[in-house]
Protein backbone atom coordinates (compact mmCIF):
# COMPACT_ATOMS: atom_id res chain seq x y z
CA UNK A 1 0.00 0.00 0.00
CA UNK A 2 1.01 3.57 -0.54
CA UNK A 3 1.50 6.33 1.99
CA UNK A 4 -1.69 8.04 0.75
CA UNK A 5 -3.77 5.02 1.84
CA UNK A 6 -2.37 5.18 5.37
CA UNK A 7 -2.75 8.97 5.51
CA UNK A 8 -6.32 8.51 4.28
CA UNK A 9 -7.01 6.20 7.22
CA UNK A 10 -5.48 8.68 9.68
CA UNK A 11 -7.83 11.32 8.23
CA UNK A 12 -10.76 8.87 8.50
CA UNK A 13 -9.88 8.22 12.16
CA UNK A 14 -9.80 11.96 12.86
CA UNK A 15 -13.10 12.71 11.10
CA UNK A 16 -15.07 9.65 12.24
CA UNK A 17 -13.58 8.15 15.38
CA UNK A 18 -11.98 11.02 17.26
CA UNK A 19 -14.71 13.65 17.25
CA UNK A 20 -14.49 14.16 21.01
CA UNK A 21 -10.70 14.38 21.08
CA UNK A 22 -9.33 17.91 21.43
CA UNK A 23 -7.67 18.88 18.17
CA UNK A 24 -4.46 19.92 19.93
CA UNK A 25 -4.20 16.47 21.54
CA UNK A 26 -4.62 14.71 18.19
CA UNK A 27 -2.12 17.02 16.49
CA UNK A 28 0.38 16.41 19.30
CA UNK A 29 -0.14 12.66 18.90
CA UNK A 30 0.50 12.90 15.15
CA UNK A 31 3.56 15.09 15.71
CA UNK A 32 5.01 12.57 18.15
CA UNK A 33 4.44 9.68 15.73
CA UNK A 34 5.09 11.30 12.36
CA UNK A 35 7.47 14.06 13.39
CA UNK A 36 7.02 17.76 12.80
CA UNK A 37 8.03 21.25 13.80
CA UNK A 38 6.38 23.74 16.10
CA UNK A 39 3.64 21.35 17.11
CA UNK A 40 2.53 20.85 13.50
CA UNK A 41 2.93 17.28 12.23
CA UNK A 42 4.59 16.53 8.93
CA UNK A 43 2.53 14.46 6.53
CA UNK A 44 5.58 13.81 4.37
CA UNK A 45 6.93 11.35 6.92
CA UNK A 46 8.62 8.19 5.66
CA UNK A 47 6.26 5.36 4.74
CA UNK A 48 7.23 3.16 7.74
CA UNK A 49 6.23 5.92 10.20
CA UNK A 50 2.96 6.64 8.40
CA UNK A 51 2.14 2.92 8.17
CA UNK A 52 2.95 2.35 11.86
CA UNK A 53 0.78 5.29 12.91
CA UNK A 54 -2.21 4.19 10.80
CA UNK A 55 -1.93 0.61 12.05
CA UNK A 56 -1.72 1.82 15.65
CA UNK A 57 -4.90 3.85 15.16
CA UNK A 58 -6.61 0.85 13.56
CA UNK A 59 -5.62 -1.39 16.48
CA UNK A 60 -6.99 1.22 18.86
CA UNK A 61 -10.25 1.19 16.95
CA UNK A 62 -10.55 -2.61 17.13
CA UNK A 63 -9.91 -2.65 20.87
CA UNK A 64 -12.38 0.21 21.36
CA UNK A 65 -15.11 -1.86 19.69
CA UNK A 66 -14.47 -4.67 22.15
CA UNK A 67 -14.08 -2.54 25.26
CA UNK A 68 -16.10 0.60 24.54
CA UNK A 69 -13.10 2.68 25.62
CA UNK A 70 -12.32 5.64 23.40
CA UNK A 71 -9.97 4.56 20.59
CA UNK A 72 -7.79 7.64 20.95
CA UNK A 73 -7.43 7.04 24.69
CA UNK A 74 -6.25 3.51 23.92
CA UNK A 75 -3.58 4.59 21.41
CA UNK A 76 -2.49 7.45 23.67
CA UNK A 77 -2.05 5.07 26.59
CA UNK A 78 -0.79 1.81 25.08
CA UNK A 79 1.87 1.13 22.47
CA UNK A 80 1.31 -1.26 19.59
CA UNK A 81 2.63 -4.39 21.32
CA UNK A 82 0.62 -3.65 24.48
CA UNK A 83 -2.53 -3.33 22.37
CA UNK A 84 -1.77 -6.70 20.75
CA UNK A 85 -1.36 -8.32 24.17
CA UNK A 86 -4.43 -6.61 25.59
CA UNK A 87 -6.63 -7.76 22.72
CA UNK A 88 -5.28 -11.32 22.82
CA UNK A 89 -5.90 -11.52 26.59
CA UNK A 90 -9.36 -10.00 26.23
CA UNK A 91 -10.36 -12.49 23.54
CA UNK A 92 -9.07 -15.39 25.67
CA UNK A 93 -11.03 -14.12 28.67
CA UNK A 94 -14.20 -13.74 26.61
CA UNK A 95 -13.82 -17.26 25.21
CA UNK A 96 -13.18 -18.67 28.69
CA UNK A 97 -16.48 -17.26 29.93
CA UNK A 98 -18.25 -17.98 26.62
CA UNK A 99 -19.09 -14.34 25.98
CA UNK A 100 -17.01 -14.13 22.82
CA UNK A 101 -18.60 -12.86 19.65
CA UNK A 102 -17.21 -13.03 16.15
CA UNK A 103 -18.72 -9.87 14.72
CA UNK A 104 -15.52 -7.88 15.20
CA UNK A 105 -12.62 -8.50 12.87
CA UNK A 106 -9.88 -8.80 15.46
CA UNK A 107 -7.25 -10.10 13.05
CA UNK A 108 -4.40 -7.67 13.59
CA UNK A 109 -2.01 -9.22 11.11
CA UNK A 110 -0.44 -6.57 8.87
CA UNK A 111 -2.25 -7.89 5.78
CA UNK A 112 -5.67 -7.84 7.46
CA UNK A 113 -5.10 -4.38 8.91
CA UNK A 114 -4.01 -3.03 5.54
CA UNK A 115 -7.16 -4.35 3.84
CA UNK A 116 -9.38 -2.61 6.40
CA UNK A 117 -7.27 0.54 6.43
CA UNK A 118 -7.53 0.83 2.64
CA UNK A 119 -11.30 0.24 2.82
CA UNK A 120 -11.76 3.11 5.25
CA UNK A 121 -9.19 5.47 3.77
CA UNK A 122 -10.42 8.94 2.82
CA UNK A 123 -9.39 10.12 -0.65
CA UNK A 124 -9.66 13.76 0.48
CA UNK A 125 -7.13 13.36 3.31
CA UNK A 126 -5.17 16.42 2.18
CA UNK A 127 -8.22 18.64 2.69
CA UNK A 128 -8.87 17.12 6.11
CA UNK A 129 -5.29 17.70 7.24
CA UNK A 130 -5.18 21.16 5.70
CA UNK A 131 -8.29 22.16 7.62
CA UNK A 132 -6.87 20.71 10.84
CA UNK A 133 -3.48 22.43 10.49
CA UNK A 134 -4.81 25.76 9.18
CA UNK A 135 -7.01 26.06 12.26
CA UNK A 136 -4.07 25.13 14.50
CA UNK A 137 -1.75 27.70 12.90
CA UNK A 138 -4.50 30.36 12.89
CA UNK A 139 -5.21 29.85 16.58
CA UNK A 140 -1.50 30.11 17.39
CA UNK A 141 -0.87 33.24 15.31
CA UNK A 142 -4.20 34.91 16.01
CA UNK A 143 -5.04 35.16 12.32
CA UNK A 144 -8.16 33.91 10.64
CA UNK A 145 -8.87 32.89 7.10
CA UNK A 146 -11.03 35.22 5.08
CA UNK A 147 -14.49 33.81 4.39
CA UNK A 148 -15.03 32.40 0.94
CA UNK A 149 -16.50 34.81 -1.57
CA UNK A 150 -20.27 35.00 -1.26
CA UNK A 151 -20.36 33.75 2.38
CA UNK A 152 -20.36 35.58 5.62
Amino acid sequence: MESKDYLGYIAYFWKNLAQLVPKDDFIAFLSSHLGGKGGVPTFNAPLPKVRETARLLYKGYVVSVYTKFNAFHIVSTLDSSAIDTYLKDLIALNKKYKIHYDTVDYDLSPAAMDINIKRSSLANFKAVFSEMIDEKVSSRTGTTKAPAKGTS
